[in-house]
């Protein structure tokens, strides 16, 4: 058997409607499945579960139940958030998460956040420091109407730490 034939159909809400709404205009199922399109044994159970139900959305299926409430997932993306390159299962130990790291991970993914490797930055030396120690006391008496007339165009990221290997950002 070919997956086509094994497969079953779901049709989706439109067609649903379309079809009570056919039915309760003719009457006929037959004639309202033809006018659709829909197979005549599919339509007389839609049709079954709109007048059981009054709806013909999709009843929810079972399945496994999710390790983490809505609550707790805001939780963990809060969490993540203040603490960015915070590894994913000491998030969910400081949280006490049953799902572990891996939960963590689904719920931010479900939020639209996802991990990216950090960017390298350069060290910032003892001569770096030096001059950045001068130019704010070259500059500290000034006001912020003087620094709102200079552009900075030279930002760039610096690094005091020593950690190596991947550095992972939310």
């Amino acid at each position: 058997m070919s997956p086509s034939e094994n497969s079953r159909l779901e049709y989706d809400t439109p067609i649903k409607n379309r079809l009570v709404g056919y039915y309760q205009a003719t009457q006929n199922i037959a004639e309202a499945s033809r006018e659709v399109g829909v197979k005549y044994h599919a339509a007389r159970k839609i049709i079954h579960k709109f007048e059981d139900t009054g709806s013909t959305d999709n009843c929810s299926r079972s399945g496994r139940p999710r390790a983490l409430t809505d609550r707790m997932e805001r939780r963990v993306i809060r969490e993540s958030l203040k603490n960015r390159r915070k590894p994913f299962a000491d998030i969910a130990n400081d949280l006490s998460l049953e799902g572990g790291g891996q939960s963590v991970c689904r719920a931010l993914a479900r939020a639209g956040y996802h991990r990216r490797v950090a960017r390298r930055v350069p060290f910032l030396t003892k001569r770096h420091r030096r001059q950045r120690l001068a130019w704010a006391r070259q500059f500290r008496r000034w006001k912020k109407k003087q620094f709102s007339q200079i552009i900075f165009s030279d930002e760039c990221y610096i690094y005091l730490g020593d950690k190596n290997g991947r550095v992972y950002v939310t």
